[in-house]
């Protein structure tokens, strides 16, 4: 018996998390970067004497980016996609192997796409874990 592909429903999980991860640790790099720059123009503005207004302007946005860092936790969405993303993967290469519980070529699609599922419902708990305020339970409305 041949062995059967990859669940569709796999490999569009494993391409959203892939294609996220990047996202994820672009915009986390570059809004890091951005901070960087206009914190150090703040002093570089006072240097040459630049209006007042400039030095308040590169302050206000450093400290407006600061708190978006914090907001949107781009660093965090990074880590978590790139994770769920090699649990994937590496259940995949088990499938292709017809590792442990993946040996049947009949039962194999069904149970990497139930493991993948639960992989997707982890990260996602855990995503919207770190989106709830400190003190809050999952109860609270």
């Amino acid at each position: 018996m041949e062995w059967p592909d990859v669940p569709p429903s796999v490999t569009v999980r494993g391409t959203w998390y892939q294609q996220n991860m990047r996202s994820a640790r672009w915009r986390a790099r570059l809004l890091d970067l951005t901070i960087l720059v206009l914190a150090a123009g703040v002093p570089f503005a006072v240097a040459v004497k630049a209006g007042t207004w400039v030095v308040a302007l590169l302050g206000s946005l450093t400290s407006l980016l600061t708190g978006m860092r914090h907001v949107f936790d781009l660093q965090g969405d990074w880590i978590s996609f790139t994770r769920a993303n090699l649990q994937i993967e590496t259940e995949v290469v088990r499938y292709k192997q017809g590792l442990n519980e993946y040996s049947d070529p009949v039962a194999a699609p069904g149970i990497l796409a139930a493991c993948v599922e639960r992989i997707t419902a982890a990260e996602t708990g855990a995503w919207a874990q770190r989106l709830m305020p400190p003190g809050a339970s999952e109860t609270d409305s």
